[in-house]
């Protein structure tokens, strides 16, 4: 079967590619409602603009949460704006893959696929994110030998070994970075006596290690005054709400490298662990990996698109890939 769309499910954004063309297009997963009103007045990144503007009566609503659809209506109704906004705008069936998590419940792919479906599709199938991710990170997930990918996202961590175009083990966290950021919150309001927003949290989060002992002017409401201020804060500070993630991730891959065969653990040395995810923008994290697990790390230079590269390979080459498809349905089918 020819596709026509390749879907990436993010923790909080949306991501699509189309067949014969590189462009990958991207949309934070947000709708905006004013008061009363049932229908959004902005999507994507307009909608997200409005973050924390909530007093103003403005409703917002995240229809991806965790890489699945918390809002099916909404997310099919994004991935048929997105649709539209495809120049080309292929002709005939309109058929797309969605990258779903393998830890996917089967109850809850049914809604992803059926929102797909309810966004005018006339078919449209699954295929777990790790291969996905795997291929756009450039590793042949169909060959013998076993590759290695360790996505670190906002809501989840996972560790995939992958050879013969089939999962050979999985260990996975249900958390992810996003788990320091109310940490990191907390943080500052007790060191430094100020309110800052969750942005704000993450710039905080990504300079904890590469910025230590470098202030950065940081802005927030201070708990006394309960004013607007600046106030200069050492990254530094931080860190400890970090170290528990980043722990927990070092726990899990150990404890799928302890579970390979002698011919895996071989190709483990040989071919080492490749980030993805927006996690693996974290500067130093590789090296700190890779010298807790004795083996060469690799971070991928754009590691938040590698599922959605992945799925423009699927996507371009269906009948080379085709066997990482696990679920397809067409328009009108009963479950």
């Amino acid at each position: 079967m020819q596709w026509s769309y390749g879907f990436d499910f993010g923790a909080d954004a949306l991501r699509m590619v189309s067949a014969g063309s590189d462009e990958i297009l991207f949309e934070a997963a947000y709708a905006a409602f004013r008061p009363g009103e049932d229908a959004p007045f902005a999507w994507g990144d307009r909608a997200w603009s409005f973050l924390g503007r909530e007093s103003q009566g403005i409703r917002l609503k995240q229809y991806m949460l965790g890489n699945l659809p918390a809002e099916p209506a909404l997310t099919g109704r994004c991935m048929a704006r997105l649709i539209s906004l495809d120049e080309r705008r292929l002709l005939g069936r309109k058929r797309a893959l969605f990258a779903l998590s393998p830890d996917t419940p089967e109850g809850t792919r049914d809604v992803a696929l059926n929102a797909a479906l309810q966004a005018g599709l006339d078919a449209c199938g699954a295929v777990h994110a790790d291969m996905a991710a795997a291929l756009g990170c450039g590793l042949d997930v169909m060959a013998q030998k076993c590759c290695f990918i360790l996505d670190i996202g906002a809501r989840h961590m996972a560790l995939s070994v992958l050879a013969g175009g089939r999962r050979i083990r999985r260990k996975s966290l249900m958390y992810g970075l996003d788990r320091a950021d109310e940490a990191v919150r907390d943080a500052v309001r007790g060191q430094y006596g100020y309110i800052i927003s969750p942005r704000q949290a993450r710039i905080l989060k990504h300079a904890a290690y590469a910025q230590a002992g470098t202030p950065l002017r940081a802005s927030g409401l201070d708990v006394e005054t309960r004013l607007p201020a600046y106030f200069e804060i050492d990254p530094a500070s931080v860190q400890p709400c970090l170290n528990g993630v980043i722990a927990g991730l070092l726990e899990m891959c150990l404890a799928g490298l302890r579970e390979l065969t002698p011919e895996c653990a071989q190709d483990a040395l040989e071919r080492g662990l490749t980030l993805c995810g927006g996690g693996a923008l974290l500067p130093g994290l590789d090296e700190s990996l890779s010298e807790s697990l004795n083996l060469p790390v690799h971070s991928d230079a754009d590691p938040t698109e590698a599922v959605a590269r992945g799925m423009k390979l699927i996507v371009d080459q269906s009948e080379l890939y085709s066997p990482l498809i696990v679920d397809w349905r067409e328009a009108g089918l009963k479950l």
